[in-house]
Formats: structure tokens, sequence, C-alpha cells
């Protein structure tokens, strides 16, 4: 069970490793680098949310970390296509998005999450 312990300004404590850069946080606890290179303008498309779904099952919601500067958001037509799978995506500041991370994942529900730092 995935854990995220801190997070400050450009930096996020996951389970004891420290990231200093934006994560893909999977359904079975796998962090990876987030490839901003998938969204455009600071709005997540199908692409990013692909990677997130072809690497997570059994989705309860995907968590959005959105940054504290720069914030990122998702294409409205892709929330629509997202609303029909029933995969809601939550999206808060990135230090509130890990509280709400943590007590989902406590509560045994199947999240992932994208955290942007800044």
């Amino acid at each position: 069970m995935v854990n995220i312990k801190s997070c400050e300004k450009g930096e996020l404590n996951i389970d004891g490793t420290k990231y200093q850069f934006d994560v893909w946080i999977f359904s079975d606890g796998r962090v990876m680098q987030r490839d901003a290179s998938l969204s455009k303008n600071n709005i997540i498309g199908m692409e990013e949310i692909q990677v997130i779904l072809d690497n997570s099952q059994d989705l309860y919601a995907i968590i959005l970390g959105n940054g504290q500067e720069t914030h990122l958001s998702v294409d409205r037509e892709i929330l629509k296509k997202l609303a029909k799978k029933q995969v809601p995506v939550w999206s808060y500041t990135t230090c509130d998005a890990t509280v709400v991370f943590n007590k989902q994942v406590k509560e045994g529900k199947k999240v992932a999450a994208i955290l942007h730092l800044n």
C-alpha cells in the first residue's frame, strides 16, 4: 500500500523516496516519472489518461494534483468519456491531492494519481 508521506513545493516523499519531478502513481502502487510531453499547454489529453488506464486496474478514481503555481487540467471531452466509464477525475492542489489519495488508499479504493509539483 503506497503512502505519500509528505508534500512540499517541488518535492514529494512517497514511501521514503523523494521525488522532485511530476509523477504518476498507478493503482498497484507503482510510481513513475510523469511524461509531461503528453500534455499540451498544461491540459492533460487522452494520451496521458490512457497511460493511467492501461497501467491501473479497476479504477475507482483518478486524483489530479494540479500543482501549486501552474495548474494542470483535463480536457473536458476526456472528462465526459471517463464519466461514461465511471472513472471520475478529482482535481486538487497537489498537497491536498496527496491527502485525498492517502485516504482513498487507506480505505482500500483503487486510485491512481497524476501529481504536478510546480
